[in-house]
């Protein structure tokens, strides 16, 4: 569904979806991310990537929404958590 919506509407209609995804299956959004091939999300996790003092796996994508948040505030008028 999320892939749907943002090849239907674009990224920032797919961002509420995006941010379940993470939170639900942090692997099927590192795959989906490949699959995107958007030039911006995956200049923002690459960012992510380099800036999360996580395990380097996929389950650190769970924090990838509130990073996101601080990393781009102007997003939360895109309901990412509304």
């Amino acid at each position: 569904m999320t892939e749907a919506r943002y090849l239907e509407s674009g990224l920032d209609a797919a961002w509420p979806l995006l941010a379940e995804l993470t939170w639900l299956s942090p692997s099927r959004f590192a795959t989906l991310l490949g699959t995107l091939r958007d030039a911006s999300l995956n200049a923002l996790r690459q960012r992510f990537d380099a800036e999360f003092l996580g395990a380097g796996e996929d389950e650190d994508y769970v924090w990838f929404p509130a990073w996101l948040l601080l990393a781009k505030p102007a997003l939360v008028s895109h309901s990412v958590v509304n």
